[in-house]
């Protein structure tokens, strides 16, 4: 148990240090918009899903530092990868873990000391290993991770020496940093989710009442309450706008056709965790 407790804090330390909770938070919803502006496709033709994108993504972050920036990143480098596994076949909702995946990989460009060529590979070869592994066990990951390291890199000059030095030296900060980054991730993810959720409660109960009335008068009365309800968490207004625009037609729908309020959020898909 105190070993469990040591690494807990371990884990804790490392996520402050190596990824914020805003940050976090930001490149989640990137990674959602990205899949939405995918399903939203009809010919699904990457160009188009970049450049729809990039617009929505600027002006949902323009006004946070360096938003336009982390969008511009994003479509360069992150966007074509989360693409793949959708025309692959992975669930949209799976998609986060493959966004901790890129987080992970992208640990090995800001660790100190790995910025080098063969320091950087040996990063990604030990991320590879880490999520190859079934079970985590430390041991046989140091075990493959040596094996195939030496394999790749035996032919350069003291390629085997570095080998065995990132082992006894490196790894294990690799792998706490890796568990960082998707626990992170994951835990930004149930945040969104939960947030969703009570987005969709609070919208229920605001259309009910209102069912047979002007569509735009619902949604101002939904966005009005909306904003008194979330605006003090990150960026609440903006995922209002963005909750409005995409989920609250749905709800609407399932209502007029005689949904009970109570199982209409179910039946969408916004009851996560509550």
């Amino acid at each position: 148990m105190k070993t469990l407790l040591v690494l807990a804090v371990l884990v804790a330390v490392a996520t402050g240090l190596v990824l914020p909770e805003k940050r976090s938070a930001i490149s989640c919803q990137m990674c959602e918009l990205v899949v939405k502006k995918y399903d939203a496709s009809a010919d699904k033709d990457v160009t188009t899903i970049k450049k729809d994108f990039d617009a929505e993504c600027k002006a949902l972050f323009h006004s946070i530092p360096f938003g336009t920036t982390e969008c511009d990143h994003y479509v360069n480098k992150k966007i074509d990868p989360i693409i793949h596994e959708l025309e692959s076949g992975t669930a949209p909702k799976d998609t986060v873990l493959f966004l901790a995946a890129l987080a992970a990989v992208a640990l090995c460009v800001v660790l100190p000391k790995q910025r080098s060529s063969l320091g950087c590979q040996m990063c990604e070869l030990a991320v590879k290993t880490y999520e190859g592994s079934a079970d985590k066990d430390v041991t046989s990951i140091k075990k493959d991770f040596d094996a195939e390291c030496k394999k790749l890199f035996h032919a350069i000059p003291f390629g085997t020496t570095e080998c065995d030095h990132y082992v006894n030296e490196k790894i294990m900060r690799t792998f706490v940093l890796l568990a960082a980054v998707t626990l992170a991730v994951l835990v930004s993810f149930t945040q969104a989710n939960d947030i969703e959720c009570a987005m969709c409660k609070m919208s229920v109960k605001i259309v009910d009442p209102m069912l047979g009335e002007d569509t735009e008068d619902i949604k101002k009365a939904v966005d009005a309450e909306c904003k008194k309800e979330f605006h003090s968490i990150p960026f609440g207004t903006q995922e209002c706008k963005k909750f409005i625009d995409t989920k609250l037609d749905p709800i609407i729908h399932e209502l007029e056709n005689g949904t009970a309020p109570k199982d209409v959020c179910t039946k969408l898909g916004m009851l996560y965790f509550l």
